[in-house]
């Protein structure tokens, strides 16, 4: 199959047909599909299905509750929404020296929070169409592993897990591993995987967001 390497500005004027597999980050890729008439897919990052899983408390709210939770003393993780990723970085807010930084973006801009929990080590597990085709770590303490039963369990229970997903897992220090977030196959780092498999892991994705929209 072809394969054509253009630069991220030239993305919105390249000739595109249904069919195409676009590799790039959320926001080329949320270009294209709006180009090739897909609806960009609304993947929650802690399904209902893994939160027994997550070891701490979830939910979505606004920056304006997060403003407002931070200021009575409450510390939280917060992180935009898939479709709003640009406007800033996850973020562990805990003083108002945090809000600071998000301050020039409106109160009611959707996210998503987490109570906050300390990782020693984080791992990328890789889905193509139910198989685990790779495990990689990303961050912290290379030596700490994930509990591997603890990941089989969790992904036995996500039964509507996309074509091509990442699920990444963290350790504790208290050794309990847990499920960190899910990322969108179209879109996640591939972390060292084998390139043949990280394809796999995109096409299959790709493949069903066509054979949805259809």
């Amino acid at each position: 199959e072809l394969v054509e390497y253009v630069p991220a500005e030239a993305l919105p004027k390249l000739p595109l047909e249904l069919g195409d597999i676009v590799v790039a980050g959320i926001g080329n890729n949320h270009t294209a599909m709006a180009r090739l008439g897909l609806p960009i897919p609304a993947l929650d990052d802690m399904p209902v299905q893994l939160r027994p899983f997550a070891g701490r408390k979830t939910w979505n709210a606004t920056l304006g509750d997060v403003r407002k939770a931070v200021q009575g003393g409450k510390e939280l993780f917060a992180k935009p929404l898939p479709e709003h990723h640009k406007a800033f970085n996850g973020t562990l807010f805990a003083s108002f020296q945090d809000l600071i930084r998000t301050s020039n973006l409106p109160a009611d801009l959707p996210v998503s929070c987490a109570e906050p929990v300390t990782f020693v080590s984080e791992y990328r597990c890789f889905l193509c169409k139910g198989e685990v085709l790779g495990l990689r770590h990303y961050k912290g303490d290379p030596l700490v592993f994930p509990d591997a039963e603890t990941i089989r369990l969790a992904l036995s229970a996500y039964t509507e897990a996309p074509d091509g997903c990442a699920v990444d897992f963290g350790v504790t220090a208290a050794g309990q591993t847990l499920v960190v977030e899910v990322n969108d196959g179209y879109s996640s780092a591939a972390y060292g995987l084998a390139p043949a498999r990280y394809a796999a892991v995109i096409a299959a994705r790709w493949e069903q967001l066509y054979a949805n929209a259809t």
